[in-house]
Formats: C-alpha cells, sequence, structure tokens
C-alpha cells in the first residue's frame, strides 16, 4: 500500500489544476456574454430591432420566445461575416408541457471590431413561399480590446 501512496497522491491532486479553467486555450481571459432576451410583443412591421455593444471574442445570446406543437421554429437566417454561431438550443419554460411554452437561444461571437448584424426568423419551414411570421435584428457594435487589438 506504501508504494501506490505517491500515485494515489497525484492522481488526487491533478483535477484540483484542471477545474480552474487557467489552462484552457480556447477560452479568452476578458471574454464576457451579454443577453438579450426578445419578448412576445413586437412591432407593427412584425420586425423587432435590438442593439447593444460587445467586445471582440465575446460571446451574446439571443433568447426568443416560441410555442411548441405550432411547427414554428426559430432559425438564423443571416448574419454578417464577423460573427459566428456558437451554438443553438431549445428549452421548454414551464416543464415539458405538450404544445407548452419554449425558448430558443442562440449564442453568437463577436470575431470583428465593426458593427455586425444577426437576423432570425420565426417561421415553419415547410412554408418556403411564405413570409416569416416574426423577424427580429441584433445589431451588435463590435469593440476592440486589447489582446484583440495586437
Amino acid at each position: 500500500m506504501n508504494r501506490f501512496l505517491p500515485l494515489l497522491t497525484v492522481l488526487c491532486l491533478l483535477p484540483l489544476g484542471c477545474e480552474t479553467g487557467q489552462d484552457r486555450p480556447n477560452t479568452p481571459a476578458a471574454a464576457t456574454m451579454q443577453t438579450i432576451s426578445v419578448s412576445d410583443d413586437q412591432d407593427q412591421s412584425g420586425t423587432n430591432h435590438y442593439e447593444t455593444r460587445a467586445a471582440v471574442g465575446s460571446d451574446v445570446v439571443v433568447k426568443l420566445p416560441f410555442q411548441a406543437g405550432t411547427g414554428y421554429s426559430w432559425s438564423l437566417s443571416s448574419h454578417s461575416d464577423g460573427l459566428s454561431l456558437v451554438r443553438m438550443e431549445t428549452q421548454a419554460l414551464k416543464g415539458n408541457l405538450p404544445g407548452g411554452p419554449m425558448e430558443a437561444m442562440f449564442v453568437l461571437r463577436v470575431e470583428k471590431p465593426t458593427q455586425q448584424t444577426a437576423r432570425l426568423e420565426l417561421a415553419r419551414p415547410w412554408e418556403v413561399d411564405s413570409a416569416p411570421a416574426r423577424q427580429v435584428e441584433i445589431v451588435i457594435d463590435g469593440v476592440a480590446t486589447n489582446a484583440s487589438s495586437k
């Protein structure tokens, strides 16, 4: 047992250094996350417009409501080349009720220190000749940070 003690000590201490996230090269040190929560309300044109500022390398989360069971879903119809889609997911807002309220979440990463635009549409994917039920435009002013301007 005594000859395994140094090995057990090393194995027990390894996870402590890994959990801090300090050695993750893909995680920008100054990266922050902003959230835009789109409400159910919309203007007369059916388009909503939101603006924010975000540092290059940071993420902007856009949360959009929709109703399950209707066939409508949110999609990222277009975005500037200075934005990248990190991930998209959906979740139930009130348990797992069939036909209940849902939320789509798009995580966009700011890649360039210029004004960027993303357009999202709520539509039924099979109704290709119909206008979307709702459109949301997100304008993000990308701000250079000391690390991104080097």
